[in-house]
């Protein structure tokens, strides 16, 4: 938010700590789009070949970041 107000013509990305219970707290302070890293949990499904359990996060992702959540 700090960034934002001086430099408020640039559109800006929030990455690294994005997570579900703080994403409405970054577009409330201006930001655009998400950059989603891959933590232990995901990484550990990937690894299993768990493919629903990500389907399932990036759903999370996306609908939070369209605000219906």
């Amino acid at each position: 938010k700090a960034i934002k107000a001086p430099l408020s013509h640039i559109k800006f990305l929030a990455v690294g700590g994005v997570r579900p219970e703080n994403m409405k707290e970054f577009l409330a302070a201006g930001a655009v789009g998400f950059g989603i890293g891959v933590g232990d949990a995901e990484k550990q499904a990937i690894k299993e070949e768990n493919f629903s359990f990500i389907e399932d996060k990036c759903r999370t992702y996306v609908a939070l970041a369209k605000g219906e959540k």
